[in-house]
This record gives C-alpha cells, structure tokens and sequence, in this order.
C-alpha cells in the first residue's frame, strides 16, 4: 500500500500492514526458519566440537576450542529464539513492552556473536570449513552492527541481514558438499 525502501524502511515494516497486503508470510517465514535453523546449528556446533588426533594432547588448546564452539552454540540459539520471537511479536503485534524490538536486538546480537564464536574456532583450529569464512564471520557481521548501533539507518539493518547471511550460507554449501 504505501512505498517500501530498504534506504527508509527497516526489515521488520515488512511485517507490517501498512506495507504489505500479507504480512503473515514474513512472521510466518520468520517463526518455521528459526525452527528449521536449529539443526544447522547443532551441527555446525559437532563439526566444530570434533578435535583431531594431533591436538589430543594439548589439553588447554582442546578445552578453549570447545568453550568457543559452545559460545558460539549459545549465541547460535540466542539468534534463533530471537527470529522466532521476531516472528511472533511483529510491528503490527507488539506488546506495550515492545517485544519486536527487543526480539529485533536479540536475533541481530544473537547471530552475530554466533559468527565471531563460531568464527574463532575455524580460524584457531583445524576444520574442514575452510579459514576465510571463519576470517569473514569475525570480522565482518559486526561492522555493520556498530554503525547501526550508533546511527540506527535502516540501510545498516539491511548490511547487518546480509552480513549474517552470507556466512550462514556459506557454512551451509560447504556442509553440502
């Protein structure tokens, strides 16, 4: 009904009606991805947990590399319950303690945070996902995110999505092959 800008508008007026006629399929999208996400994450967090022979016996290196990996876990599920809460609690249906926003923060943190986490193992340690993506996750997803912290821009919310998205498909095609 009313013109939609990613330069004016924030991911979430998608979700709303005053700009589409069916906002439904963006909550809707929102709540059945988190839930399909979760096994990516579980096993994103296996593959990154397996510690090869030749680090066995470095005790230390072994414990940091799985309390990365479980940070990374922890921030993973924190994205997902936050896009599901996205989903739930849209612009149109927030609360009078504005739920959507703080669903907004927590998915955005959430799956940042998961990047640097998840990142630091591949960088730090032996894995079959190759380092450049690790190198991407840690450093990338998180500019955009303080620039939006401080300026609020929608378009930074957009580089924020995209940063995110990226890395989480990246991960994925590598799995699939």
């Amino acid at each position: 009904p009313v013109g939609y800008s990613i330069m004016d508008n924030y991911i979430s007026d998608l979700g709303s009606l005053r700009y589409t006629p069916l906002p439904i399929f963006l909550d809707y999208g929102a709540m059945s991805s988190s839930i399909t996400m979760l096994p990516f994450g579980f096993y994103l967090e296996n593959i990154l947990n397996r510690v090869p022979r030749t680090m066995n016996d470095v005790k230390e290196l072994k414990r940091n590399r799985i309390r990365l990996s479980n940070l990374g876990m922890l921030s993973f599920l924190m994205g997902v319950v936050g896009f599901f809460g996205r989903g739930l609690f849209s612009e149109d249906r927030t609360t009078s303690l504005n739920l959507h926003y703080f669903f907004s923060v927590v998915v955005f943190s959430g799956f940042i945070f998961a990047g640097i986490f998840f990142g630091l193992v591949i960088v730090l340690y032996t894995t079959t996902i190759p380092k450049v993506i690790g190198i991407y996750m840690t450093c990338i997803p998180i500019i955009p995110g303080i620039i939006f912290v401080f300026t609020r821009a929608p378009l930074m919310e957009w580089f924020m999505f995209f940063s995110l998205l990226i890395w989480i498909s990246a991960i994925m095609i590598t799995f699939f092959r």
